[in-house]
């Protein structure tokens, strides 16, 4: 009987892909090294030491989402091992969890467009005697052009705008 449970373990185990197994690693390693560090016991998983786990990995890492990763990392592999883990679902956790994304809020910034005259400002710093040079303003002018809306290359005749399309210039 004591076989089959250790095998039916190993299948529980092997449902999971190599690289979730390999999360998983990473994840009861840094709640080990955590557990260690405090002196404090890990199994079993106590409500108190989930909670300061997350203060701890809160002030350690830089996006909430990883976090909450390393914490269900934590759950997961308590339940593939049918040991017994806090319900993160409490208004407790909720609390903790809204509370690091707010402080640990990221706001992002917008990449400025790149536009014509700046493609042009870009021209000058290319050697265009270099084939390989010659090659990267190619790349950038193409994918320049693959952002644009198809009414931004080609105009129809009945509905030119010329603040829109974009002309042939003639001196």
């Amino acid at each position: 009987m004591g076989k089959l449970l250790h095998q039916a373990e190993l299948s529980r185990i092997n449902a999971l892909a190599p690289s979730t197994r390999s999360n998983l690693d990473t994840h009861l390693r840094s709640f080990l090294y955590f557990c260690i560090f405090l002196g404090i016991s890990p199994f079993p998983v106590l409500l108190t030491t989930v909670s300061a786990y997350i203060q701890y990995l809160s002030s350690n890492m830089k996006a909430p989402g990883t976090v909450k990763n390393y914490v269900y990392g934590i759950q997961t592999l308590c339940q593939l091992k049918q040991w017994s883990f806090p319900v993160l679902t409490e208004p407790m956790f909720k609390m903790q969890f809204k509370g690091i994304s707010r402080k640990m809020a990221h706001i992002p910034t917008r990449a400025t467009p790149l536009c014509p005259p700046t493609l042009s400002l870009l021209a000058t710093k290319f050697d265009f005697t270099s084939s390989y040079e010659m090659s990267m303003w190619a790349i950038t002018v193409v994918g320049f052009f693959m952002f644009s809306r198809l009414s931004n290359l080609l105009p129809s005749t009945r509905n030119f705008d010329v603040s829109k399309q974009l002309k042939k210039i003639t001196r």
